[in-house]
């Protein structure tokens, strides 16, 4: 049970991250169209069938995780401000 509370936390910092990374996208260039390199879901045919994905900056996300561990309780706060802080500033210039 301890355990699944440990990847239900994981998993709510890790979209606190995701939705702080695409609020800091929009902060940083609000007029800017929006392509297949923001965060969101990607369709797609492979051998006739369909594939749905999501399109993640994981460059942006890992200083945003890093940031919410550092900053301790409440790490869905710190993870959503980090997130924002590092698109909002960085944007995708770290991306290959």
């Amino acid at each position: 049970m301890r355990l699944l509370g440990w990847l239900l936390n994981l998993a709510l910092v890790c979209g606190a991250a995701l939705v702080g990374n695409y609020v800091g996208d929009f902060v940083r260039d609000p007029h800017k169209q929006r392509g297949n390199s923001d965060v969101g879901f990607v369709r797609g045919q492979i051998n006739g069938n369909n594939v749905i994905g999501l399109n993640v900056r994981l460059t942006n996300l890992l200083p945003a995780l890093i940031l919410a561990w550092l900053a301790g309780p409440p790490r869905v706060v710190a993870a959503f401000l980090g997130g924002m802080a590092t698109s909002a500033l960085v944007g995708d210039a770290l991306e290959p």
